[in-house]
């Protein structure tokens, strides 16, 4: 049947169904459409937030694989702690919280050192071994799995760092326990409608922390297919799911959202956008007269209303068109709703937008997300501006710009970043930027390449972090405590800690390296009353626990420390008690000082003191000005003065006037240059008795060089001076008796030599008179016989004073005298005896010998004596009888010597050894006192005498008599 036979109405049914037809369907397509929309959108949410939970592990991560590699650096470490723990290990559960424990495990996996103490003197085996059997094939950072610690007793991820050596031998590795509740993800805000439960998986989907709220916990498993990305794995009926890896896809950071409510906002939303069309296919149908007028206009306003709004694009409500009938203005309001519903839903993800990149600032981090090729910039978290400290817009078009400002020596670590995410995925580096206002930061940057299912890069994300703070503050640590290991170990001071129970639990090596000690077997673990000590009583030691048991600090306790070896060392002791951030009591910390040399220096010193207070001689000690600041015993005893009463005082009070202000000049000159002296004083008493003093003054010389003091022995010398007055006495009196004996010896010969003038005189007289008797005496005969007779009485008187002036005593005079004139006038002398007994005399004298200081007429004695010996030692030898005489420097011009050499029968070795000892003499009438009396004068001179046997025959007797430094 025809169409246009119809009736109007099934005609204007027939064209209401054919053109709601297709509205219904396009209101169907637009349906799904905002409900897949809704759902893309939640998933992207939910990938967003497992992203942002990613980031804090994936710092912790970062920041202890640089913290341990710049551990492995240290000498400390490097060495496996042979040379004792690193200091890093003292304070690191202070300075860092996050982690539950620092350790250090050699190659067998042994613990060398951690930073929770362990049992005394015990080297525990380390717990989870399959760590170290993996750090042994790796050559980076190993992750373990969440276990509960060994040594902390917290639940932990331990995080190890291989070691090896310049070979690259495993030595063991360095390593840190995390405490769990650090990975916790935050709560993120993303919608009123749309609660999001965030987990921390490991590889294997082991639930390892749970985020608040939760519903997984701990100990769970997902699925791991979820981990993997594939968005049809679920893990229960009604949720929805987005996974990121985090540290090399060790963990994944997993965000959950039930399903139920998302759902049933998307059936809302289609429901809500289908009733518009339900009420226009009734409308449509009840109203067909106002279907073209009523359907059309508001269709299409609402079309391009709905494509604005799903844009993003704020919309003002469609408005009815006049005449439109009611119903069909009831769907114009439900889709304006609709319009609403949905910008609300734009403006709260904008919000959560909003509240994501307030957590990125706050936490100093900056993200960034690029398309696969890292061509295009799609996202990039506030805060990038703030971080390089310019304009970031040159990044939309070139995201490698963030590279630009990087320093030119730091250009290696970004190629080798990049290197890394090229091979594998991801990378981190630390560079230094310099920012247009000059100033040098510096960035850590993490980089990682995610894949689609099919393998495909589809994002290359990253993250940027300001850490020149962190890195000025490890530096500061590090710097720190190399100023502290400098000074322990540079120290002579001892750094020693004690635990809970007062036993060491640490020193420092250094004292003990220098007295080659071994600590750790002789002194850990024990307390210090338990070593072997002297210096310190039961009663003492009591006193000591006393004080400790208060938890008082103690200061400078002094005792003997018995050493293995058997030395003993004095120790001054000073510590103090150490709390915890609880109150609680933890043990004693301090230092020892060595003060051996001390506490020997103070015995020595009382040593001296004593000998000084007991000294048999005075001493006096005065300052720069000569003031008497220290007397001894002895000065009071010889004095008569008090210590008290001289105190203060110059030693002036001791001069008696007798001796010359010219010495004490000379004196004080003299110490006052830093020079030392020694004199003889003629002092006065306090009782007014004068007595002679040898005095040695000596300057005291600080360490600069500077006199400060001036220090006296003085020895009284007054019966000794009286002594050697009676002894010089008495060897005048026996020189003169000698010279009287020797006079005595040659009387006949004197005799005979006068004899001779005495007799010229007495002759020639008889011719002056027998001239003066005759009338005309021959005058000019007469008087050259009285010219004669003249001569004669003169010669004789010459010998009779020269005899006078060798017998008469007199006192001891030195002088300056010349040496070879001394000789000849000795020789006149002697040779009155000589002549008498054919004795001929050659002379060896050295011309221009320089005066000799000495009493003439003792030096004359013994070169008498001496001729003398030589004479009656030739009286019986054959032939011609020489005595030789001579004279020459010695002692490299310092004196001169004397020699005198007969040819005669020598000197027996039985004889020549006592030749010179008193009353030993080998002549009949002799008293053997000559060569003795001879040897004391030259002594007394400053000279020496000896004999000693001629080449051929006869002796030699030798003596010097030394120049004084004017003479030389």
């Amino acid at each position: 049947m025809a169409i246009h036979n119809w009736p109007m109405q099934r005609q204007i049914d027939l064209a209401l169904a054919v053109m709601a037809l297709p509205l219904l369907v396009a209101l169907v397509l637009l349906s799904w459409r905002a409900a897949a929309g809704r759902m893309d959108a939640a998933l992207e949410n939910l990938s967003v937030v497992a992203q942002s939970a990613s980031a804090r592990p994936g710092l912790i991560v970062a920041r202890t694989e640089a913290f341990l590699a710049a551990l492995a650096e240290r000498p400390g470490i490097a060495s496996m702690g042979r040379g004792g723990c690193d200091p890093v290990f003292d304070t690191f559960t202070v300075q860092n919280r996050e982690y539950a424990n620092l350790l250090l495990v050699d190659e067998t996996g042994r613990v060398r050192c951690s930073a929770i103490a362990l049992p005394a003197a015990v080297q525990m085996r380390l717990g989870p071994m399959y760590m170290h059997e993996e750090a042994s094939r790796a050559d980076k950072l190993v992750i373990g799995k969440p276990e509960l610690g060994f040594i902390s007793g917290r639940w932990v991820v331990p995080i190890v760092y291989p070691l090896r050596d310049a070979g690259g031998r495993f030595l063991g590795h360095i390593g840190v326990s995390v405490n769990l509740e650090r990975f916790r993800p935050p709560a993120i805000a993303v919608g009123a409608d749309m609660k999001v439960h965030l987990l921390l998986t490991d590889a294997n989907g082991l639930v390892i922390v749970s985020g608040e709220g939760a519903t997984l916990k701990v100990g769970d498993r997902v699925d791991t297919a979820i981990l993997a990305g594939e968005r049809e794995a679920t893990l229960s009926p009604g949720w929805l799911h987005a996974a990121f890896p985090v540290a090399d896809k060790h963990w994944y950071a997993l965000a959950l959202t039930e399903a139920g409510p998302v759902m049933a906002e998307m059936w809302r939303a289609g429901l809500v956008s289908g009733g518009p069309a339900t009420l226009l296919l009734v409308a449509g149908l009840l109203l067909a007269r106002r279907i073209s007028r009523g359907l059309t206009e508001p269709a299409r306003k609402m079309a391009e209303s709905f494509d604005a709004a799903t844009d993003g694009q704020p919309q003002a409500p469609v408005p009815v068109v006049p005449g439109c009938a009611a119903e069909f203005a009831t769907v114009v309001s439900a889709f304006n709703r609709n319009i609403a519903a949905l910008s609300e839903e734009r403006r709260r993800a904008a919000q959560s937008e909003q509240e994501l990149n307030f957590i990125l600032s706050s936490a100093g981090t900056v993200v960034y997300i690029l398309s696969g090729d890292g061509q295009s910039l799609l996202y990039l978290s506030p805060g990038a501006e703030s971080l390089y400290g310019t304009s970031v817009r040159s990044l939309a078009q070139d995201p490698g710009m963030r590279h630009e400002h990087v320093l030119k020596e730091d250009r290696q670590s970004v190629g080798a970043m990049m290197q890394q995410v090229t091979e594998r995925d991801q990378g981190l580096a630390e560079y230094r930027i310099r920012r247009d206002d000059g100033s040098i930061r510096w960035l850590r940057e993490h980089c990682q390449v995610l894949r689609d299912a099919d393998g495909h890069p589809w994002r290359l994300s990253g993250v940027l972090q300001d850490v020149t703070d962190t890195r000025e503050l490890v530096e500061t640590l590090l710097e720190s405590e190399s100023r502290f290991k400098a000074l322990t170990a540079l120290s002579a001071d001892w750094y020693w800690e004690q635990d809970e129970e007062l036993r060491f639990t640490r020193l420092s090596d250094s004292p003990a390296r220098r007295l080659d000690l071994s600590i750790d077997a002789n002194y850990i673990g024990k307390r210090r009353w338990e070593l072997p000590t002297v210096g310190m009583s039961e009663a003492d030691w009591a006193e000591h626990r006393a004080t400790l048991a208060r938890h008082a600090p103690f200061r400078g306790l002094e005792y003997g420390l018995i050493l293995p070896d058997g030395r003993c060392i004095h120790l001054n002791i000073s510590g103090e008690p150490v709390f915890d951030r609880e109150g609680q009591f933890k043990g004693y910390r301090g230092v020892g000082r060595d003060i051996t040399a001390r506490k020997l220096a103070e015995l020595e010193l009382r040593k001296l003191s004593a000998a000084v207070e007991q000294s048999p001689v005075s001493i006096v000690i005065t300052d720069i000005r000569g003031d008497i600041e220290y007397v001894n015993p002895c000065f009071c005893r010889s004095t008569g003065y008090a210590a008290e009463e001289v105190r203060g005082r110059n030693p002036r009070i001791l001069k008696s006037g007798e001796t010359h202000d010219e010495e004490y000049r000379q004196l004080w000159q003299a110490i006052t240059r830093g020079e030392e002296w020694a004199g003889e004083l003629h002092n006065r008493k306090k009782n007014g008795d004068l007595f002679w003093e040898f005095v040695r003054i000596i300057p005291l010389v600080s360490g600069k060089g500077e006199v400060t003091n001036f220090m006296a022995v003085k020895e009284d010398i007054t019966l000794r001076k009286e002594l050697t007055a009676r002894e010089q006495l008495r060897q005048e009196q026996m020189l003169h008796h000698a010279r009287l004996a020797a006079m005595g010896e040659m009387a006949a010969a004197l005799a005979h030599e006068l004899n001779q003038p005495l007799a010229a005189i007495a002759n020639f007289s008889g011719v002056v008179e027998h001239q003066l008797a005759v009338p005309q005496p021959n005058l000019a005969q007469a008087r050259e016989v009285v010219d004669t007779i003249k001569g004669q009485a003169l010669r004789a008187g010459d010998i009779v004073w020269r005899i006078r002036e060798f017998s008469r005593k007199q006192e001891s005079r030195r002088e300056p005298t010349d040496i070879n004139a001394l000789v000849r006038d000795v020789v006149r002398l002697a040779d009155i005896a000589a002549k008498s007994r054919e004795v001929v005399y050659e002379y060896d004298l050295a011309p221009g010998l320089p005066k000799v200081t000495v009493d003439r007429v003792q030096i004359e004695q013994v070169m008498l004596n001496l001729i003398r010996n030589g004479v009656e030692a030739m009286e019986d030898a054959a032939g011609e009888k020489q005595l030789r005489l001579a004279s020459r420097l010695t002692e490299n011009g310092r004196a001169v010597q004397l020699s005198v050499s007969d040819f005669g029968c020598g000197l027996p070795d039985r004889i020549a050894t006592d030749l010179f000892t008193p009353f030993f003499t080998t002549k009949p009438e002799g008293m053997g006192m000559g060569l003795s009396i001879s040897r004391g004068i030259v002594e007394a001179h400053g000279g020496s005498l000896w004999a000693s046997p001629n080449a051929e025959v006869g002796t030699t007797f030798h003596f010097t008599l030394p120049l004084l430094s004017g003479e030389a």
